[in-house]
């Protein structure tokens, strides 16, 4: 059987080494989903399979380039009831989201 998330650019936290979101009141991700460098619609068509793959106890770490992320995750989120439990952006203009994968009933 083959693994569903490698052809996913998925990385667990330990093996990132971008700056990760570190503010103290927000949960620790347990995947960080890279989609630098692409533009509408793949990363929300990534982010689509990433939460497929995952277990819905997860807290998934999005970075983006694409600006149009700020508006598409966030409904993303909304449509699918996930939590996003925070979205911004960082001084290289990378965009961050920590969405929560446990629905919202």
């Amino acid at each position: 059987m083959t693994n569903p998330l490698s052809s996913l650019p998925l990385l667990t936290c330990a093996e990132a080494d971008y700056p990760l979101i570190c503010e103290t009141d927000l949960p620790k991700a347990s995947h960080v989903l890279d989609t630098c460098h692409l533009y509408c619609p793949e990363p929300i068509m990534l982010l689509h399979q990433a939460v497929r793959a995952l277990d819905s106890q997860s807290i998934l770490h999005v970075i983006a380039t694409d600006p149009a992320t700020q508006r598409d995750i966030p409904k993303f989120c909304t449509f699918l009831r996930y939590p996003l439990l925070h979205q911004g952006q960082d001084d290289q203009n990378q965009y961050h989201y920590l969405l929560s994968l446990t629905k919202q009933t």
